[in-house]
């Protein structure tokens, strides 16, 4: 995202947390800079209001806050006054403006991850986060939820015209809606719990990024990273191979944490739902290297061919 920020603004914001600006960073929702605040990294988000409004943030916030004690995740740093976020209009823009401590350690890279103690280490990171979700209390704080109607929305904003993929939503979320899900298997999730959002430092996987967090099915969170990970081999000769070494020992560590029944079918399901919306996301890109994956999956069924049952439990 590129909000087109005058410098001199943006070094004054910085100056809330008395940081001195190093450099623009690229992103997809908000616009980040890395900073030092007198010798500690860290890195600033500014969120227009219209992708996440000042509840929203502040619920991811907190959260945050909750599990920084618990969790190797990214801590939230507070302003000179002792604020955890801020919103301010820079350039006509309203934005929300937070401070994160920047993840020392390295990305998984794509060689490394496929090594079995790294994959179950990602799934009993997720496992971990999702106890701890188990016992948070979100009180009155708001957080989005899996809503099928936003993805409908969203259709409509990008001009998805094929009615044939409009009512596939509408289908998916239907079966979503009436899926027999209990309350301890839902809670607030990360969202987009993939390799990037996921540092390895100390043999711990410190994560990050907490931006798509809502309230969902645990479910949801192993859908969309199971999801996204198979979408980076689908070009590999051995797709069906390393697609199962990923899903076994993610599940493998994900069990050693947290001892919950897979459904397997509502797993299938849930990332029916995230294909659909990443077909949005890509609907105006035609070369993207994921489209033709993406569209075999709306044909085809997700994971066609696979055990999955056997896989994850």
């Amino acid at each position: 995202m590129n909000l087109d920020l005058p410098v001199t603004a943006v070094k004054s914001v910085a100056s809330l947390w008395n940081a001195k600006l190093k450099s623009k960073i690229m992103g997809t929702n908000h616009e980040f800079y890395s900073m030092m605040i007198e010798d500690r990294p860290a890195i600033m988000r500014l969120t227009p209001v219209h992708h996440r409004n000042l509840e929203a943030v502040t619920g991811e916030i907190k959260f945050l806050l909750y599990l920084q004690e618990k969790a190797p995740v990214v801590k939230v740093i507070k302003s000179l006054e002792n604020k955890l976020s801020v919103q301010l209009q820079i350039n006509g823009q309203q934005l929300i403006v937070c401070v994160f401590e920047m993840i020392g350690g390295v990305p998984l890279c794509k060689d490394e991850m496929w090594k079995a103690g790294q994959i179950q280490l990602w799934g009993e990171t997720m496992g971990s986060l999702h106890n701890l979700s188990q016992q948070y209390n979100t009180g009155d704080q708001y957080y989005r939820t899996l809503n099928g109607n936003v993805l409908l929305d969203l259709a409509e904003v990008l001009q998805i015209k094929e009615v044939h993929v409009i009512e596939s939503v509408k289908e998916k979320w239907s079966q979503i809606q009436s899926w027999p899900i209990a309350e301890s298997d839902r809670g607030i999730i990360h969202g987009d719990l993939t390799r990037s959002n996921i540092h390895l430092l100390d043999n711990k996987l410190y994560v990050f990024d907490f931006d798509n967090c809502m309230l969902a099915p645990y479910l949801y969170d192993i859908a969309i990273s199971f999801h996204v990970t198979l979408l980076s081999l689908a070009d590999q000769d051995d797709y069906q191979k390393r697609s199962e070494h990923f899903i076994q020992n993610f599940m493998k560590g994900y069990k050693s944490q947290c001892k919950r029944t897979i459904d397997a079918k509502l797993l299938i399901l849930l990332m029916e739902y995230y294909n659909l919306f990443l077909y949005f996301l890509l609907s105006g890109n035609d070369e993207h290297p994921y489209k033709e994956y993406v569209l075999s999956n709306m044909k085809n069924g997700v994971l066609t061919g696979f055990n999955l049952q056997k896989l994850v439990n």
